[in-house]
């Protein structure tokens, strides 16, 4: 099963939680910023280890972020997102470079420690569960 797109981002959207989370940081990295729509189920994957990867919301949320974190660099976002695949044994290959990038692109700058802090965390074989 999956769900496309346009109906996850309008169920996040929907709840109403995403427009609040969305302005929580300055507006000078917002455009860095994963969109809350994808943070979320990052997070929630995250939360949800263990449970079947064929269920009708873990397997879309994955899918939705194998296609949504190749073009994200925001630290945290990346931290989340690939903790939340590496949960369910589903992050690809090229989560190593989505890590890097995010990295060099979060160094250095003053709101850096828990985007970082994730990215160590995901970082290893199975993120924070190794």
């Amino acid at each position: 099963m999956s769900i496309p797109l346009a109906v996850l981002e309008a169920i996040t959207d929907g709840s109403g939680i995403a427009l609040r989370i969305e302005v929580l940081p300055p507006a000078g990295v917002r455009h860095r910023q994963l969109r809350v729509r994808t943070l979320i189920p990052g997070m929630l994957l995250a939360l949800a280890d263990r449970r079947p990867r064929d269920g009708r919301i873990i397997a879309p949320a994955l899918d939705y972020l194998r296609r949504a974190l190749p073009s994200t660099r925001a630290a945290a976002s990346i931290g989340w997102g690939v903790l939340g695949l590496k949960a369910h044994e589903a992050c690809p290959p090229d989560a190593d470079t989505w890590l890097a990038e995010a990295y060099e692109h979060g160094t250095g700058k003053p709101d850096a420690t828990v985007g970082l802090g994730l990215l160590l965390l995901a970082a290893g074989p199975r993120g924070c569960l190794a």
